[in-house]
């Protein structure tokens, strides 16, 4: 016999599914980051100040569930995800090169 617990988590899990796939197509937004919390905060903040209009989804119910290590996608309209996913590419990519200059 199988718990209700087990059966419940199911159904919300299939339930959230659903209702992302809603928002998303209704909201038209494109994911141009997926990563913690803390990572997409960041990235909103940057993505801000360069004049984009970013959004945070995050992919836990709420921050009481699972604390501030959640994962997180931002989205941005779809006009600017080109963009903006340009700018997060060469900001990792100077991560990585800054990086490795101090290793050497």
């Amino acid at each position: 016999m199988e718990s209700r617990n087990g059966d419940g988590e199911g159904q919300i899990r299939a339930l959230l599914k659903r209702l992302r796939a809603s928002l998303s197509r209704r909201c038209r937004l494109s994911v141009v980051f997926t990563g913690s919390r803390a990572e997409a905060e960041l990235v909103m903040r940057i993505l801000k100040e360069e004049g984009f209009h970013p959004l945070e989804w995050a992919d836990t119910p709420a921050p009481s569930y699972t604390g501030p290590i959640g994962m997180a996608r931002v989205v941005v309209p779809p006009h600017e995800a080109e963009a903006a996913r340009s700018l997060i590419a060469s900001l990792e990519e100077s991560g990585r090169e800054g990086g490795s200059e101090r290793q050497a």
